[in-house]
């Protein structure tokens, strides 16, 4: 998977101790981009600090019933931020790398890690697609159908291959453990095959009302 190239950045700049921020049902893929709004004062203040200190934020998700976080989460890159009216802050993260987490401490009411980037050297290669993103949006159509998303595989093209893997694995509305090995896989190419067939799979019609995801 290939990140975006913000600031030139490569592993050997990325930090070994990490902030780690955990939304339900959040991931964030190289090359991807993700939008949160921040209402927990530690929450906000874990980014303030995180800006004076290389402006990088670790997305890793939680493991259910509490037991603790999973061991591959994304390094994230401040891209911006912005105040809300309400106590709250609108905060902007490219992705960067992958990382897989060594040990969790805390620090200042929030949790940190410290982690590794060397099992996902691939993140900062160049992987050339090997898969259709047509049959992806396709199949991404038949999806949206079936469980009744007001969402259009028209919004999506246009956008590379790359891009388009990250931000259909961070937005579709899948189970917590299938967006976390969708961001474990290898590469872009094994990770499209995987979302291909979760799409495919879970193409069932849902009786319950529908909701937007875009």
């Amino acid at each position: 998977m290939t990140p975006v190239k913000l600031f030139d950045l490569n592993m050997g700049e990325l930090p070994t101790k990490i902030p780690l921020l955990s939304l339900p049902g959040t991931v964030l893929m190289p090359c991807g981009k993700l939008s949160i709004r921040l209402i927990d004062p530690k929450q906000m203040m874990m980014v303030f600090d995180s800006l004076a200190h290389g402006r990088m934020i670790g997305i890793v998700q939680k493991k259910e019933q509490g037991k603790g976080f999973y061991d591959v989460g994304c390094a994230g890159r401040i891209a911006g931020f912005m105040e809300g009216e309400t106590d709250s802050l609108m905060l902007h993260l490219v992705g960067v790398c992958r990382f897989r987490v060594l040990s969790c401490f805390k620090y200042e009411d929030h949790d940190m890690a410290e982690v590794t980037y060397a099992p996902f050297q691939k993140d900062f290669q160049e992987i050339k697609p090997l898969f259709d993103t047509e049959a992806v949006l396709f199949a991404l159509d038949i999806y949206a159908r079936a469980k009744r998303l007001d969402l259009d595989s028209d919004l999506f093209r246009g956008l590379s291959a790359q891009r388009l893997i990250a931000v259909l694995v961070s937005l579709l509305p899948f189970d917590p453990s299938e967006k976390q090995a969708l961001m474990e896989k290898e590469d872009l190419n094994e990770c499209a095959a995987t979302l291909l067939t979760i799409l495919k799979m879970e193409a069932v019609p849902d009786t319950g009302k529908g909701h937007r995801v875009c």
